[in-house]
């Protein structure tokens, strides 16, 4: 176990395994991810879909929409 307090610099390439959240995640870059999941409701300011998207489940409409 190793406790920082204050700021810690790595240099060099860095892994992580298992990590676990139980709390709120920020972030104000980019997040890239093969695979996204979470196991309650998500929310969304917009998304994109470029190739399939597949809904299991009631989709809901509200606002306008292309279809």
């Amino acid at each position: 176990n190793a406790t920082v307090g204050g700021t810690l610099g790595v240099t060099g390439a860095t892994t992580t395994n298992g990590i676990g959240n139980t709390g709120n995640i920020t972030n104000s870059g980019d997040v890239n991810t093969a695979t996204l999941q979470t196991s309650g409701a998500a929310t969304l300011n917009s998304a994109g879909v470029t190739n399939n998207l597949t809904v299991g489940g009631v989709t809901q409409l509200d606002g306008t929409n292309g279809l």
